[in-house]
């Protein structure tokens, strides 16, 4: 059975004394202490999210003996990204959502803390990546913004995506936005998931090069038409209309607010697509 297999995993924990070694590498870690709802995972190196006080971080997590660094039990320590603090004694959620790489007796500690770097970069992408893919398929309308002699144009249109974070949408040639494009290619994109009982309020924000493009694009119509509801269209069927175009966003920059993590604060999404095994 693939790690991929056991996941997502949930469970809760009390961190204790550790050796204090991931402190050393860069990398300070939590050591939870053993309890019953433990997931049975196999062993290996993860990256999720951890929460405590009603705050979220991205996570790494390692789950075996470590014997790079002379361990002779096993442990699961927490690398909570982006935190700065003392966390001994408090009580913490982490859930498990990727699988990294199989753990593994390094030569030296310096090859060791390079391959948690390595770890860090994957985790980072994959999980806002995740997050990202999250916000666009909850998604169903962009505000595009763009540019031209006139000033500021915003239009919102019915969207879908690729795995690049490209997005696409079909328009008329003559719209406003349209013409725009082919003055000034900068233009940006707002995706907002609201949630009006919670209040987990949820966006994707894109800024990039756009342009018309041609032919039918038979795959990225498919996905139209499914988001919208409608059947998807079968080989050698019409698709654009009169006086319609595709076009498409490819970022330059992307960033993600997402309120039930981070509240308002804006997290960048790194241009980068790591080929390792993955978990939404």
């Amino acid at each position: 059975m693939q790690k991929k297999d056991f996941l997502p995993a949930v469970f809760s924990g009390r961190v204790v004394q550790g050796r204090k070694i991931g402190r050393k590498l860069g990398y300070p870690t939590a050591n939870l202490a053993p309890t019953k709802d433990m997931p049975d995972i196999p062993y290996g190196v993860y990256a999720g999210w951890t929460s405590f006080e009603e705050k979220h971080y991205p996570s790494m997590m390692s789950f075996g003996l470590a014997e790079t660094v002379g361990a002779k039990d096993v442990s699961f320590e927490v690398c909570l990204l982006g935190y700065e603090g003392d966390l001994y004694g408090k009580d913490l959620v982490v859930e498990i959502t990727v699988f990294l790489r199989e753990m593994k007796k390094f030569n030296s500690l310096e090859e060791l803390a390079l391959a948690i770097k390595e770890d860090e970069n994957q985790a980072r992408q994959l999980l806002f990546s995740n997050l990202a893919k999250k916000i666009l398929d909850q998604g169903y309308l962009m505000s595009l913004a763009t540019q031209d002699d006139g000033g500021l144009w915003v239009s919102d249109l019915v969207y879908v995506y690729d795995d690049d974070f490209t997005v696409y949408w079909l328009s008329r040639q003559d719209a406003r936005h349209s013409q725009a494009i082919l003055q000034n290619p900068q233009a940006a994109a707002a995706i907002t998931v609201e949630s009006t009982i919670r209040g987990n309020d949820a966006g994707f924000q894109i800024a990039g090069k756009a342009e018309k493009l041609e032919g039918d694009m038979f795959e990225i119509a498919v996905k139209q038409r499914i988001k919208r509801g409608k059947e998807p269209p079968v080989k050698g069927e019409k698709i654009l209309g009169k006086g319609e175009s595709w076009y498409c966003l490819k970022p330059e920059k992307m960033e993600i607010i997402y309120k039930p993590y981070f509240g308002f604060e804006k997290q960048e999404l790194k241009l980068q697509s790591p080929s390792i095994d993955k978990q939404s």
